[in-house]
């Protein structure tokens, strides 16, 4: 079925079907295909359940799924708690995000998960041992926790070990994992909580990658800041050891 949409994680991929179902395929050692077995996948299978879903997001080894009205579901690891559902089980079968709260977006990274409220509010859960929930500690959280600061956001992204997050009027703010700028406050310094990006650009968008992140404007500008070693930067004269700031613009 074309023009569903599609998420793609380490090794698996899934989609929505015209129907809302979801669909997956590839590697399933950990149950991220959601299909009540860790056999992989070489052509599309139907997640087991029933539920029907708006969103998916693929992370490592986890996948999550927003309902329309706003329930979260996960399925897969859960050795950090990425799937919020307060147990650190692995399930066979999307299992119920915790807390009773209702997501207008999720994102699943490595081994930790975020969504944003109705309000603009940033919760995160699982992993955090770079500060990538921004909850002010390094805690592994098994349910939604909500990120310090008391910012708003419309937008939040997820990496390895960091996330970031954008605001209505188009700041960029990061946290969690810094050991090679992708944060892009400047320095290598991991934070807790989150931290402004540097530059004063406003962004449309965000998207974080394992290790670094990029960010457009409204003029379409393009900005990538963090590890460049195979060129992710797009620097345009190929791998670079620039770290910290941002570092390129493409008109």
């Amino acid at each position: 079925q074309a023009n569903t949409p599609l998420s793609s994680g380490l090794s698996h991929a899934c989609r929505q079907s015209t129907a809302g179902q979801a669909i997956c395929w590839g590697f399933n050692r950990s149950g991220q295909l959601g299909d009540g077995s860790f056999t992989p996948s070489l052509a599309p299978t139907v997640v087991t359940g029933g539920l029907t879903f708006a969103a998916l997001t693929a992370g490592w080894e986890h996948t999550c799924g927003l309902t329309s009205v706003g329930s979260a579901y996960c399925w897969g690891r859960n050795d950090s708690g990425q799937l919020g559902d307060g147990t650190g089980t692995q399930p066979f079968a999307p299992s119920l995000v915790t807390g009773g709260q209702a997501f207008t977006t999720l994102t699943a990274g490595f081994a930790h998960t975020c969504g944003l409220t109705s309000a603009g509010a940033a919760t995160c859960w699982g992993r955090n041992v770079e500060g990538q929930l921004g909850d002010g500690t390094t805690a592994q959280r098994l349910a939604p926790t909500l990120v310090s600061g008391g910012r708003t956001f419309t937008k939040v992204t997820t990496g390895a070990g960091h996330t970031c997050g954008r605001t209505s009027a188009g700041a960029g703010y990061c946290w969690g994992s810094n050991g090679t700028g992708q944060l892009g406050d400047g320095t290598i310094t991991s934070r807790f909580a989150p931290t402004v990006v540097t530059g004063g650009q406003a962004f449309t968008t965000l998207t974080a990658g394992q290790e670094h992140t990029c960010g457009v404007t409204s003029a379409g500008a393009a900005y990538c800041w963090g590890v460049n070693n195979v060129g992710q930067l797009g620097l345009g004269g190929g791998p670079s050891p620039v770290i910290g700031a941002i570092v390129f613009r493409v008109p």
